[in-house]
This record gives C-alpha cells, structure tokens and sequence, in this order.
C-alpha cells in the first residue's frame, strides 16, 4: 500500500509545469511562477473498485512534506521524494528530468532521463501554490488495472 501511495506522488515530482492562460504576456507570468521549488502537502485519490468508488484524501505528513520539485527556467528540473520506511524519513527517490508543455489543453509532457514520457494537466498555479492531476492506470488497492485520478496540492518554498 505504501508503495502504491508513493506511485502518484513521484509522478507529481515528474510531470508537474505550467498553467495555460489567454495570451503570451500571461504565459510567461505563469511560466514565471512554476520556476522554483516547491513542496507537496496533499494528495487526493479516486478510482471505482470493484467493490465502488474509493476517495481518499491526505495530508502529507513531515517527512513526505520534504519532497521538492525544482523547476528550471530552460525545461529542465529535479525531483526529490522521502518516505517514511521503518521508522525513518528516507531519500526515496533522486531524479533530473525535461518538460515541456502545450498551452492549448494545460498538458505537461516529463521525459525521464530514462527515456519514458508521463503526461498530467496542471488544474491552477499561482505564485504560491499549484494544483496538478494526474489520471493514470496501474495496480491499485489490490486490483489490476485501475484508472486513478490523483490530485496534488503543493506550495513554492525556498528551501
């Protein structure tokens, strides 16, 4: 299950950019705002199960809220994700990555180092906080196969 939990979150720290807006000056601005890091603090999941609809949403707690994702200004970034394991706030996962982004439906395309894509639509940014979903299908709560939607909540922080 821990696993599971950590699937969407590290996808935020891969597929999370920028908000598509009415002209190229907003474009920009919002383009202006993704660049930095910043800290998820919710998660909110949804799916049907073969035994009906699962929503689940949770506060990230201290050590999970120690993830960053860092996003340069040429498309470039970084992620970092901990975990609790044992007792113990852990470094997960270490990664640089590429993004880019159609203004026209919000998509934001991440390319892994690895060579693998992951696409999201980022739902609202501000100079402080984003709003990113994600819908996806994998293994979930025990079942094969299932179409997740995951929304993740984060905010700008300098450190």
């Amino acid at each position: 299950m821990k696993k599971l939990f950590l699937m969407p979150l590290f996808f935020l720290f891969m597929l999370i950019s920028v908000f598509s807006c009415k002209n190229d000056d907003d474009d920009n601005m919002e383009k202006a705002n993704l660049i930095g890091k910043w800290q998820p603090y919710k998660l909110s999941q949804s799916a049907t199960l073969s035994t009906g609809p699962f929503n689940n949403t949770t506060d990230l707690n201290e050590c999970q809220q120690r993830s960053r994702i860092l996003f340069n200004s040429d498309n470039s970034g970084r992620s970092t994700l901990y975990s609790e394991e044992n007792g113990t706030c852990s470094l997960q996962a270490d990664s640089n990555f590429t993004y880019t982004f159609n203004p026209d439906n919000n998509d934001l395309t991440v390319k892994s180092p690895d060579g693998s894509t992951h696409s999201g639509t980022v739902e609202s940014i501000s100079s402080t906080n984003l709003v990113y979903k994600l819908v996806g299908e994998y293994d979930f709560e025990g079942e094969d196969n299932v179409r997740v939607t995951t929304i993740i909540s984060a905010r700008k922080t300098t450190n």
